[in-house]
């Protein structure tokens, strides 16, 4: 991954609940882990399994959305897992999930969008790193504005 002038976001492949997951975003500025509802249907569990809540997520531009309701799940990267709490929005998303500041804080690791990588201390002290996603689009042809500053890696130009 390296430390090369770029601008990407921060992309892993992992496991929530029990589906493989990817285009999952690490995001050191949210304050809250999101869920897609179209995720939450392809791990299985419906709108109705949800915990109410009146919680509302504001965006860059102070739009706010109402957030369907939250669950726990059980997050797995690599060797790494958590149960986190995920607020869950009705929105076409350039990701599949996001997990912001408390699932770092929780799992007490450092992401880096610079070196595309995320770094953590196993149960027995040891230093764990796991690799961000080189192609997170896999050649999709989305119109995310994050699909851009891989396509850009790809043709070899940051």
């Amino acid at each position: 991954m390296g430390s090369a002038n770029h601008n990407r976001p921060l992309y892993v492949t992992g496991r929530i609940g029990d589906k493989r997951i990817n285009q999952i975003l690490l995001d050191c500025g949210s304050t809250v882990n999101l869920l897609p509802l179209r995720v939450l249907r392809v791990i299985g569990i419906t709108q109705n399994q949800l915990s109410p809540t009146l919680f509302t997520i504001q965006g860059f531009n102070q739009v706010g959305q109402k957030a369907l309701g939250t669950i726990a799940l059980k997050v797995e990267l690599d060797n790494l897992y958590t149960d986190t709490l995920f607020h869950v929005i009705d929105a076409d998303t350039s990701y599949n999930a996001l997990l912001g500041r408390p699932w770092l804080h929780t799992s007490k690791a450092i992401a880096s969008t610079l070196h595309q990588c995320l770094k953590y201390t196993d149960e027995h002290g040891n230093e764990k790193t796991i690799c961000g996603d080189t192609n997170p689009f896999h050649g999709e042809d989305v119109n995310y504005a994050d699909a851009k500053f891989y396509k850009s890696a790809d043709s070899g130009t940051s």
